[in-house]
């Protein structure tokens, strides 16, 4: 049998891990230019990080296509 205290770590270290992961998305930002950048952020602590800067278009397709290489970007 598992002692209470050993969960209670074990159950903090598994949600933390996983709230790390959850931090990281891909964000569309809209450029005074009309173009529009795809970043991959992460929120740590209420602090706001652009980690990359996947690209930058202006077409709606290039903008979902780099959306995608962000979402890969992110599971690698």
């Amino acid at each position: 049998m598992i002692d209470k205290q050993h969960f209670v770590s074990l159950h903090a270290l598994i949600l933390g891990y996983a709230k790390g992961l959850l931090t990281m998305f891909v964000k569309r930002k809209k450029n005074r230019s009309g173009t529009t950048s795809v970043v991959v952020a992460e929120k740590t602590k209420g602090i706001y990080k652009e980690l990359i800067t996947i690209g930058v278009a202006k077409d709606s397709n290039e903008i979902d296509s780099l959306v995608n290489a962000g979402h890969e970007w992110i599971s690698k």
